[in-house]
């Protein structure tokens, strides 16, 4: 089964601001008492920048499917990795169609034109197969209970 979508950035689309923010809020920000607004200025960053931040957004016309995005750090105790892909967020019923590796590819290639000679990204261990079927490598384990992955471009 195949899914019509497009991945577009966010400057392209900001109609979708509200939902990517709203999906990575509730994902990963908000049981540690993170206000919504918080991370929406995150978002809201990417509408000016001219490299890093990038937000990605997948899309069915209207229909806001998930998100990634390319920054600089990921992580506080690894400054000398960057970028890295992050946040990248499916809907649940749109999950399985290829969303998810479009999405990382797409953020990749936003390195590669920025010239960049690989990425990061920082994962649970309980997706390692999902990352490591896609060419990313593990670089290091556990460092504040996420794996950490890099891919050369």
């Amino acid at each position: 089964m195949t899914k019509s979508y497009t991945i577009s950035d966010l400057k392209a689309r900001p109609e979708f601001l509200g939902d990517a923010a709203d999906r990575v809020w509730n994902a990963w920000w908000r049981q540690d008492g993170h206000e919504l607004d918080f991370i929406k200025g995150l978002f809201e960053e990417n509408l000016t920048a001219e490299t890093t931040p990038v937000a990605l957004i997948a899309h069915d016309g209207a229909e806001f499917l998930g998100t990634a995005s390319l920054i600089d750090s990921d992580m506080e105790a690894r400054p000398q990795y960057t970028p890295w892909v992050a946040a990248l967020w499916v809907d649940e019923k749109q999950r399985s169609f290829g969303i998810g590796s479009a999405l990382i590819k797409a953020a990749i290639e936003k390195a590669r034109e920025q010239g960049f000679p690989e990425v990061y990204l920082c994962a649970e261990a309980d997706k390692h197969d999902y990352y490591a079927a896609r060419d990313w490598v593990l670089i290091e384990e556990n460092i504040d209970d996420l794996n950490i992955y890099r891919i050369a471009l």
